[in-house]
């Protein structure tokens, strides 16, 4: 298998991947302090362990954003084609056509 940056092996939590993150918290096993505009005093630990979608709005949640990537540019990475990219909720990388 080629080299891939540690961006593009490691399977964060979705919402670091979100355009619509405010804060990030600790890191697994516990995920605590993580706000974005839908839950800005927490969000649910089953949408940042990926059990449940945040694809649709949610109840308890504030408005109506879901899940949303932000483009992330590659040059350069080993293994990958040079150009912009997006992530899945589910954490498959889509070049952005």
């Amino acid at each position: 298998m080629p080299y891939l940056p540690d961006h593009l092996t490691t399977l964060y939590p979705p919402c670091f991947y979100c355009k619509h993150l405010v804060t990030t918290g600790s890191q697994q096993p516990d995920l605590h302090g993580w706000t974005c505009t839908a839950f800005p005093v927490e969000i649910p630990y089953d949408i940042l362990m990926r059990y449940s979608k945040h694809t649709e709005p949610d109840i308890g949640q504030v408005g109506d954003d879901v899940f949303e990537s932000d483009h992330v540019e590659l040059e350069g990475t080993p293994g990958m084609p040079a150009g912009k990219y997006r992530i899945t909720f589910d954490g498959d990388w889509l070049p952005v056509k």
